[in-house]
């Protein structure tokens, strides 16, 4: 309970004095977090690492929360759920994004989702006793990949390292890596994506 209350005042707070507060609300958050005004975390256990910035609004509720270094929430975003949001180090999660956290979502290292896109680890709110249908799974999004603007993402489903969906994509199934997806739901006979590195000498 004690807890709960350190993380409500926080919420009325701008950093460093919410950042202080969730610390002896028992969060690790490292140095230079900065969380603005108007941000309410409710996570059981909490580990926000160096330089991460949640923005004004953001709403979490949660049973574990990790924000890696450099990683980022944008302004009202919601975050809800019986389990929990990894993010890995220099993730983005944009403005007005809603992300159910009914089962694990993950996000690797430099990974993206862009601004009003909702990710779901459920797929029905309807009673399965009247024979809807009932499905739950996790989602995982690895390393460097971009989940454009008004993207959904469906439960269980897994996109492969360096993938990219379009705007407006409805992802429903697991997508391999290096692939770029659009449609509503998205056609898996996806275009490969290339790409060309720039040389060290040519930046």
């Amino acid at each position: 309970m004690f807890r709960i209350i350190l993380q409500i005042i926080a919420f009325f707070f701008t950093s460093p004095f919410n950042v202080w507060l969730l610390r002896l609300a028992g969060g690790k958050l490292g140095k230079g977090v900065k969380i603005h005004p108007g941000v309410l975390i409710l996570a059981r256990r909490m580990e926000i690492r160096d330089r991460a910035v949640i923005k004004f609004g953001v709403m979490i509720n949660v049973r574990k929360l990790v924000v890696g270094r450099k990683s980022k929430i944008g302004f009202h975003t919601l975050i809800k759920g019986a389990s929990d949001l990894i993010m890995e180090d220099a993730c983005i999660i944009g403005p007005r994004c809603m992300l159910n956290c009914s089962r694990e979502i993950r996000m690797e290292y430099y990974s993206g989702i862009g601004p009003g896109s909702y990710l779901y680890t459920h797929g029905s709110g309807m009673p399965v006793t009247e024979g809807y249908r009932s499905v739950f799974g996790p989602i995982h999004i690895k390393s460097k990949v971009w989940v454009s603007m008004r993207c959904v993402i469906g439960p269980g489903v897994t996109i492969g390292d360096m993938s990219c969906l379009m705007p407006g994509t409805i992802l429903v199934e697991s997508l391999v890596e290096k692939r770029v997806a659009s449609g509503t739901p998205a056609d898996l006979k996806s275009v490969p994506l290339f790409l060309v590195p720039i040389p060290d000498d040519k930046l």
